[in-house]
């Protein structure tokens, strides 16, 4: 297993924050020297978005008609389906429906829900070099990844891109979903289910062999990320046959770009 530094900071129980004074940090914050935080916050979600539209930093990016996006599990869940990867349920990338996605992700915890179900975290640049190092890259290379929204309407880009804001390379990417594939750039480069088994292997490759890094949620915690980096979403690849559905927790997400 690749040796990743533990690129998430430890949460310590302090005062919380107020919201203009976690606005300062957020527009202090170095995305490439910091690109994971965590705060406890007294959060004022009304008078933060504000702030953020008057910003000469950060745009915001709206989704489904709106600033923010309430995360929530469906209350008819019950075991999560764990699709094409045989580890994770859907390790991704937020904002997968636009072609530039979002760079910053905000994630304010309302309520945790339960203790026992972590988000997971893996660095896509960690991915990228065992890529490198399993002779992948020129396979990947033949094949763009291409996400199916609920309407039908795809968005397609390279399987590995550059950083926005630097020179690493990334993997802007959902993992182990049904909605997700690897498709022929050309029609002599590569056939459907060749695509299929390289989705599978890699979905694997990030559940077995990539260091991860598990955030249990607190009430009143904002992390804040760098989406273009780092994947995450439900690490269960020790807990595939338990009931998984978490109907108490609920995350605020927000998503920004910055401004150039």
């Amino acid at each position: 297993m690749i040796k990743t530094q533990n690129k998430i900071d430890s949460f310590k129980k302090e005062v919380p924050l107020d919201t203009d004074v976690f606005f300062d940090k957020l527009r202090g914050i170095d995305l490439v020297k910091t690109p994971f935080s965590i705060f406890d916050v007294d959060l004022d979600f009304d008078l933060l978005l504000g702030k953020l539209h008057k910003s000469d930093v950060f745009n915001v990016l709206s989704f489904r008609g709106g600033d923010i996006f309430h995360v929530c599990d469906d209350p008819n869940a019950r075991k999560i389906d764990y699709g094409k990867s045989s580890g994770f349920f859907c390790l991704h990338t937020d904002g997968q429906e636009f072609v530039d996605i979002p760079v910053v992700a905000i994630l304010y915890c309302v309520k945790e829900g339960r203790a026992d179900i972590p988000t997971d975290f893996i660095d896509s640049v960690d991915l990228v070099e065992l890529i490198k190092k399993k002779d992948l890259l020129r396979e990947i290379e033949k094949y763009d990844f291409v996400f199916t929204d609920r309407n039908g309407n795809e968005t397609r880009r390279s399987i590995i891109e550059k950083h926005p804001l630097t020179d690493l390379l990334v993997m802007n990417i959902s993992l182990g979903s049904d909605q997700c594939s690897f498709v022929p750039k050309k029609e002599d480069v590569g056939t459907v289910s060749e695509g299929e088994q390289l989705y599978k292997d890699i979905s694997d490759l990030a559940s077995i062999e990539i260091a991860h890094t598990p955030h249990y949620y607190k009430n009143g915690q904002v992390v804040v990320f760098d989406n273009a980096r780092f994947i995450h979403g439900r690490g269960l690849k020790d807990l595939k046959d338990v009931d998984m559905s978490d109907k108490d927790r609920h995350l605020v997400r927000l998503w920004l770009t910055y401004k150039k």
